[in-house]
Formats: C-alpha cells, structure tokens, sequence
C-alpha cells in the first residue's frame, strides 16, 4: 500500500505492515497530511473512541487510519471488535453513513469493486464451512456495487477508465475530491503521463481543475457536426439573376455555429495560442481574420437595417 507510512523520530515505518488488511478497507482513501494529525492529536487527547474492527479471520477490516493513528503515539493495542457480518456490505455501509463523498468519490470505489473479477476475489478456503465462508466474502457484482454506492451508469464507466489509464496522481485526486471523474476522465484518454502529473500538481497548487484542462476538442467536434445536422440546406438559386445575389438565413446561421464551436474552443483554451504556432503564421491568419472582419461588419449593417425595417413596417 502506497503512502502509509509514518514518520517518528526521524524514521519511516509502515503501521499496517503487521496486520492483515481485508480488501474491502482498502477502497476508501487513508487520510494524509494535516487530516491525519488532525486524527492522531484527537486520539491523543480525547483517546480512541470507535474500536478496530476486525473480521473472525483476524483480517483489519474497518478503522486503518485509527490503526495508524494510535501506532504513531504509540498505543500497540489500541481497542478492538471482531465484525461477524458480510465484510464487503459492512465496510460501504459504515463508510457510506460516516463520509460525505461526492458521486465521483463513489464512482472510483465502485470502480474498483468492479474490477475485481471472480479470480481475484481471494482465495479459497479449506472444508465445507471454509467454501462457505468463502463465497460470503466476495465482493458486490457490478451492478450491486453501483446500486449500493448510487452512482450512475456513465461515472462507474469514466471512473473504471481512469482507474485504467489515470496515473496514480490522477487517480488521488479524483478520489481526494480535488477533481471530478469526467475532468479526470478526459485527462486521462487525451494526456500523457508527465501531462496528467503536471495538471494534478497545478490542482494540488490551488487551481480550478476546470479552468486548467486543456479543450475537450472532441466534444468540440461533436457539438458542431450536432449543430451542422439542424441547418436546413442551402436553397437553390434558380431564377436569381448573376446581378442579384442574395444572403440566405442558412448561410448566416452556418456563420453563427461556427463562431459558436470557436467561442468554446476560446473559453476552455486557457493557455492561450499553440507555442508551436510562428510569428509568420500568426500574421497570416491576423490578417485573414483583418479581411474577414470587414465583412462581418458589412453583414452586421445588413441584419440591422432588416430588422429596423421590420420594425418600421409593423409601425
């Protein structure tokens, strides 16, 4: 288990090395930094008040950071209870009821009940009453691990593909609460590892996750084509002289979806311009949007004396 362990003295030593921890305590996150001591300096000075619970087996199955905490002020038997009801329910319920998690928290824990496929699920133990034993322990299938954590469909789907490709960074954050599964989502399947790190050390910095992420050009995409699909097509020009063209409403509302798609493209890119983008590329496309803008002005007058004509007519 990565990050238990504890410093003491000036030395480093791992409280749970000793004990063995049932599986299901480890779907929730062990506390760290300013929480922890939070944790040991209210044990210290109020004393344990909820035991360790342990399962028949001897297997720590509820309170790691209690454990923890009574190690490092040196309490090396801190109370105990032996928990005689199915494991994995027990360990959701108590923590369901005791943290306030948000829907991205639960996704990942749901996640990785899921992802615990039949042979992984702990080995088999000897006897009739050993099997028994056994298939009590195994944990929720997915669709239970869903229900009982009430998340939806599509977060247990994005939280499974971050445990997947997010690196462990990326994973901590989402399950500290830092950063939602579907922005986590996103960084993971579109970001290498040094650019999912970096991201994570920026949200660690005090930035908004959302404001960071780089453009979700894929939605970008699709929202466009979504938008193109609804325009009604251009209507044919038959019987319009070559000395009277006309600007049809299609071809404005094309215009609008397009600055439309650009003003998200514009809102999400908050570093700014490509860096690999010249100095002479950029004056390239400055002076295409120059002569563009002349046009667009031209287009603003024509729609605003159409619609002060309107106006005047209805008068």
């Amino acid at each position: 288990m990565v990050g238990v362990a504890i410093t003491e003295n000036g030395v480093e030593f791992d409280p749970l090395s000793h004990v063995r921890v049932h599986p299901a305590a480890e779907l929730f996150p062990l506390l760290q930094g300013a929480a922890f001591t939070e944790l040991v300096n209210d044990i210290r000075e109020q004393g344990l008040r909820d035991p360790i619970v342990f399962t028949p087996d001897g297997q720590l199955l509820d309170g790691r950071n209690r454990y923890r905490a009574c190690r490092k002020i040196r309490d090396e038997e801190p109370m105990r209870r032996t928990e005689h009801s199915e494991p994995w329910a027990y360990v959701i319920s108590t923590n369901m009821h005791r943290r306030h998690l948000s829907e991205s928290q639960r996704a990942m824990i749901a996640a990785k009940i899921a992802d615990r496929h039949e042979g992984q699920r702990g080995p088999a133990k000897n006897g009739p009453a050993g099997r028994a034993s056994a298939q009590k322990d195994l944990p929720p299938t997915r669709q239970q691990a869903q229900e009982m954590l009430n998340v939806s469909h599509g977060s247990l789907g994005r939280a499974r593909r971050v445990l997947e490709n997010g690196t462990s960074a990326l994973k901590d954050a989402v399950e500290s609460g830092k950063v939602k599964v579907a922005t986590a989502d996103r960084i993971a399947r579109d970001c290498n590892t040094d650019e999912q790190n970096e991201f994570v050390r920026k949200v660690n910095g005090g930035a908004n996750p959302r404001n960071i992420a780089p453009p979700d050009m894929e939605a970008s995409r699709r929202h466009a084509a979504e938008r193109e699909a609804r325009v009604a097509p251009l209507p044919r020009a038959s019987g319009v002289s070559a000395k009277h063209r006309l600007v049809y409403a299609s071809a404005v509302t094309n215009l609008v979806n397009t600055f439309e798609a650009l003003d998200i493209v514009l809102s999400t890119a908050t570093d700014g311009l490509d860096p690999s983008l010249t100095s002479e590329e950029a004056a390239g496309l400055l002076d295409g949007l120059s002569k563009s803008s002349g046009a667009y002005r031209r287009l603003l007058a024509l729609l605003k004396q159409r619609k002060e004509k309107s106006t005047s007519d209805h008068h």
